[in-house]
């Protein structure tokens, strides 16, 4: 199980900040809060973003494969409404994400671009409207980071 703080979420520069401060409630911006309790009161796409303030980079690199394989053939599908046209375009957007994370020297780089080829990847799935292997890449996340052992990553 991975861990972060809400310190490092609004470090991270989110979207919505006010609604990282309503995650946290009461606890302490600096204490351990686990990727289960980020997805439990958010949803997938949050708990996703929320990878980028952790320092394993190989791990992310790893799930962010795992996320690209699963779009990859829908980069060369022949798709004709606009909704899978976008699901096209952001397959590409994913493989290219992570063939920067895979390329740079930096950790914080391959951290970045990882996340952002695990986003571009969810987002394709659900413009193709792929609630089959939504499911997988959200099975994947739970037992990478929510399940198993400890990893306190600060």
């Amino acid at each position: 199980m991975y861990y972060t703080t809400i310190r490092k979420i609004l470090n991270n520069n989110p979207c919505d900040p006010i609604e990282v401060i309503r995650l946290a409630g009461s606890i302490d911006y600096n204490l351990p809060i686990a990727f289960k309790h980020i997805y439990d009161r958010t949803n997938l796409q949050d708990a996703l973003w929320c990878i980028k303030t952790l320092d394993n980079d190989n791990e992310i690199q790893a799930f962010a494969l795992r996320c690209v394989q699963r779009v990859a053939p829908f980069m060369a599908a022949r798709l004709s409404n606009e909704r899978k046209q976008r699901a096209s375009w952001a397959s590409g957007a994913a493989i290219n994400s992570l063939n920067r994370a895979n390329t740079t020297l930096s950790n914080t780089y391959r951290i970045i671009w990882g996340t952002q080829a695990i986003l571009w990847a969810v987002r394709a799935l659900e413009w193709y409207e792929d609630a089959k292997l939504l499911k997988q890449i959200e099975q994947d996340f739970l037992t990478t980071f929510c399940m198993g052992s400890s990893h306190h990553d600060h």
